[in-house]
């Protein structure tokens, strides 16, 4: 399969039509389980399937371990609702 480059018309047209997080969509084009992107972003299994569940904002360091596990940005994977506080990502829409 082929890999999808993060920010193309052919991976935001397949975001628009996915069911679930964008952190959920990454790991599923990079064929990924749960255990193996915990594994490999140094996070807890139970931390992926929350951020993966439920929405749940992430902070900005585990943001940044995942992106750099799924060779994307952190903007790939961070929906604009859930980076709010001091602690998360700032949302900065393109201008």
């Amino acid at each position: 399969m082929r890999e999808l480059e993060p920010f193309s018309d052919e991976a935001c047209a397949l975001m628009m039509e996915h069911e679930g997080t964008y952190l959920l969509f990454w790991r599923e084009q990079r064929g990924l389980t749960q255990e193996q992107l915990a594994a490999r972003s140094g996070l807890d299994l139970q931390r992926i399937q929350v951020l993966e569940s439920d929405y749940d904002a992430m902070t900005a360091e585990e943001a940044a371990a995942l992106a750099e596990t799924l060779r994307v940005t952190p903007e790939n994977i961070v929906m604009p609702d859930d980076m709010i506080g001091d602690t998360m990502l700032p949302y900065e829409p393109n201008a």
